[in-house]
């Protein structure tokens, strides 16, 4: 490094605007506090530029510092002149060769890309945290203390930091226990190693050997200094370079036999970035041809995976949830500490976090649907980006459930008995939310590559990478192969799925992703070669896919000028659809946790969650008290950008839908609701033309309103007080749908009486929207059938064949005419 180079910054920079919105910057706040030290580490087998292997080289050799190279403290970014309430988000300042610099996380591990992070708290009170931190944002825009001078001069003279410098003269005057440390440069025998010893001769410096200094391996031994957290950062695989790429990822945005493919001919749709309103591509959808190819490749692909052992399939499903460890959505070994001392024990947990590309994926999420990046994080207990997340754990539980697979032995006497098998059912076509189109209207009737059908608004762009993940997992599980057709509001992270399905082990051909809206829909669940169809979407749809000839019924379709009765195959249909759900609170609730399950059961993804809750029925007892602090609770949550770590609501799906939800809105006003609180509109700053609408809390509701009887799909909660229990289990079951139900209450006989009345597939006590790939998910009545997720699942994605055994040598035949009459009545 040149004397230029390390005072390129010489000039005092001003502190800019708070960090940009970072997705890892759940470290800062979830682990770590303003005036914690990150240290940086390097792993011994990884390889190091000739500056910073110089210094590892005359770093501390305790185990504790060793591969330590780098270390920066936590602190708030604030502009010049501001009030301590005006502090920006939190960042790591640290002293690096471009000289003291602000950085969200993910910038700090771009400019120095270490191996490992730990974080460690200082155990001084906060008032000295914050004098330390305060000094560390002043030195923002110093120099490098490129010649390591005690005085904190580079070598033009100007003031300038090295990393562990900035630290020490941070908490200069605290007593937090930096051991001493004497400058050695590698000196052997009183000889300077040679990098050194060339490195100062171009600064026209003497080495400063055995002058006082400090080192990130040497602080880290402080007594004050408690490990809160370490993490491990691994390298990535073309997944990244695919996330990092989003408008080639959309230019072939269909997956069809291990290939990212782009498709010409087929209706097109437009890509909308919910948070901007912007339109981020224009896609083909596939033709009913080009679906036929990918069905055909499933088929030319599935005996062969539903020959090997269910122990080599569950090896994939386990490294796709394990190869999200070490290439594609990284997971990482994150080590959580409670202690005082080197010498204290260590009170230990090892937490696996989808890490290294949780971020990117859930920033697609994000993008594509518009949720916030925090909803998807997780914060809470130091959990990964819960939607993502629990798609590695979908993946981790059907990779282990081969055993539930196993037939069934009948002895049926001495020389007969029967088993079965559980055998796949082929291919399987699932079907994110379309408008479906039946063969019956010609192409003709519609517009030049366009879709002539409204955008559908229902479905399973709410949670895309993980709908598809339910349906996937134990798909494959089962030895089938699988044909998925995501909603073309948000196609991005089904068609990665199949990236880290490939790089997992998955034979190409046995996962395939087409795009498109109806065409496409239909031309999958029609498929002769489709044995069987799963959909997660809208009710109106479900109904028109059990219509499709094979499926239910017979369709009269035309074939050029000519009507033909085609009786298509027969094939199983697993369906989940939407809800109409209530949350029960008692009067004997704590009315705080009922606030926050309320808010659960309404608010997440925009409200956008077919399960939830928005009949609110709360005790006439304690719904003014309720009511109050619900409206407190809401008015706090932020409705902004979702890439915001602040941010709580985030952006509705489309413009068709935010209109929607606010037209049920006005409409229950206009019939003598009361608006409590929200349902405006709200303008982000630089995302004008994004689709943000704030909660709503609505009161006054009778049954005939619209928003009493019909789901509504966004945070539109319905305050509804009961006097009598059966009043409530009356309005609970008050519809033709039975997705969910909830129950606030202390009593738990109480819970479990009301548990079994409540007509619903999933029902929260105490709780709501909560989820586990070990318990079936799926709805009773108009919510659908079949079930997603358990065990259960398993079922309807496999077949049983019955096969009876015979153990004798010889086989009498009934229609011998010489079999005596007694053998002729035994038989």
């Amino acid at each position: 490094m040149s004397t230029e180079e390390a005072s390129s910054g010489a000039t005092r920079a001003s502190v800019s605007a708070p960090c940009a919105p970072d997705a890892r910057q759940w470290l800062l706040g979830g682990a770590a506090a303003e005036g914690d030290l990150l240290f940086f580490g390097r792993l011994p087998e990884s390889t190091t530029g000739d500056f910073e292997g110089a210094v590892l080289s005359v770093g501390a050799k305790h185990e504790r510092g060793k591969g330590l190279f780098h270390v920066g403290i936590v602190a708030r970014r604030v502009e010049d002149g501001a009030s301590e309430k005006e502090h920006g988000a939190l960042c790591v300042v640290h002293a690096a060769q471009k000289g003291v610099l602000a950085q969200t996380l993910q910038e700090t591990l771009a400019e120095i890309e270490p191996d490992e992070i730990q974080v460690y708290t200082v155990d001084v009170d906060e008032a000295k945290k914050k004098a330390a931190t305060r000094f560390a944002v002043s030195k923002i825009g110093c120099t490098y203390n490129d010649i390591f001078s005690k005085e904190c001069r580079d070598s033009a003279g100007a003031e300038a930091y090295y990393c562990s410098q900035l630290i020490t003269e941070s908490y200069k005057g605290v007593h937090v226990g930096f051991p001493p440390h004497k400058m050695t440069f590698g000196a052997k025998d009183g000889e300077v190693a040679d990098y050194w010893k060339e490195y100062y001769r171009q600064r026209k410096c003497a080495v400063p050997v055995g002058e006082e200094g400090s080192h990130p391996g040497k602080l880290v031994e402080a007594e004050r200094l408690r490990l809160t957290m370490s993490v491990r950062v691994t390298s990535s695989s073309k997944l990244a370079s695919s996330l990092a790429n989003r408008a080639a990822l959309l230019a072939r945005p269909h997956w069809i036999g291990g290939t990212a493919v782009e498709l010409q001919g087929g209706a097109e749709f437009d890509v909308v970035q919910p948070r901007s309103g912007a339109v981020v591509a224009r896609c083909a959808g596939a033709t009913r041809a080009q679906t036929a190819a990918a069905i055909g490749a499933a088929r030319a692909a599935q005996p062969a995976w539903a020959a090997r052992p269910w122990l080599a399939r569950g090896e994939v499903l386990r490294k796709t949830a394990q190869t999200s460890m070490r290439k594609g959505l990284e997971f990482v070994e994150v080590k959580l500490n409670s202690y005082r001392s080197t010498d204290d024990p260590a009170f230990a947990w090892t937490i696996r976090l989808i890490r290294e590309h949780l971020e990117p994926l859930a920033l697609a999420e994000c993008e594509d649907n518009g949720k916030p990046i925090y909803e998807g994080y997780g914060i809470t207990d130091f959990q990964a980006r819960a939607d993502v997340a629990s798609c590695a754990e979908t993946f981790d539980f059907y990779a282990g459930v081969g055993a539930s697979l196993a037939g069934a032995h009948f002895p049926l006497d001495s020389s007969r008995f029967a088993y079965t098998r559980r055998e796949p059912v082929g291919v399987v076509g699932c079907v994110g939310p379309s408008i479906y189109r039946s063969a019956t209207a010609p192409d003709s009737a519609r517009p030049a590559n366009h879709s002539s059908a409204p955008r559908p608004q229902y479905g399973a762009w709410n949670y895309p990478l993980q709908t598809c993940s339910w349906k996937t997992a134990p798909a494959l599980a089962a030895g089938n192969s699988v044909v998925y057709k995501p909603s073309p509001l948000s196609p991005l992270t089904a068609r990665l799925l199949g990236e880290l399905l490939q790089e997992a082990g998955l034979p190409d051909g046995v996962y395939n992703v087409v795009q498109g809206e109806g065409e496409t829909g239909a031309a999958l669940v029609e498929s002769p070669e489709v044995n069987k169809v799963s959909f997660t979407g809208s009710i109106p749809t479900g109904k028109r896919i059990m219509q499709v000839p094979g499926v239910l019924s017979k369709l009269r379709i035309l074939v050029g000028d000519e009507l033909a009765c085609a009786a298509r195959s027969i094939k199983p249909l697993t369906l989940e659809l939407g809800g109409k759900s209530s949350l029960i609170i008692l009067e004997d609730a704590d009315v705080d946790s009922a606030v926050a399950g309320a808010m659960m059961a309404n608010f997440f993804s925009q409200g956008q969650v077919c399960s939830n809750a928005s009949k609110v029925l709360v005790h006439r007892s304690i719904v003014d008290v309720f009511t109050e602090r619900l409206i407190a609770k809401t008015a706090k949550m932020k409705v902004g950008d979702p890439l915001d770590e602040s941010t709580r609501v985030g952006a509705a799906i489309s413009r068709e839908h935010m209109d929607k939800v606010r037209a049920y809105i006005d409409g229950a006003v206009a019939a003598g609701a009361r608006l409590l609180y929200g349902g405006r509109r709200v303008t982000v700053a630089g995302l004008e033309g994004g689709f943000y609408l704030e909660p709503a809390i609505l009161s006054a509701i009778t049954e005939s309103m619209a928003v009493y009887k019909e789901e509504i799909f966004g945070s539109v909660l319905l305050v509804i007080p009961f006097d009598e229990e059966s009043e409530a289990l009356g309005m609970a079951n008050d519809t033709d749908m039975g997705l969910a139900a909830g129950v606030f209450t202390k009593n738990l006989s109480k819970a479990h009486n009301l548990a079994a009345r409540l007509h619903a597939g999933n029902v929260y006590v105490n709780t709501y929207n909560d989820v586990s790939p070990f318990v079936p998910f799926g709805g009773y009545g108009q919510s659908g059938f079949g079930r997603e997720n358990g065990v259960a699942a398993l079922e309807h994605y496999t077949q049983t064949k019955s096969v009876f055994v015979n153990t004798d040598e010889k086989l009498t035949n009934p229609f011998d005419r010489n079999i005596p009459h007694a053998d002729l009545q035994q038989l």
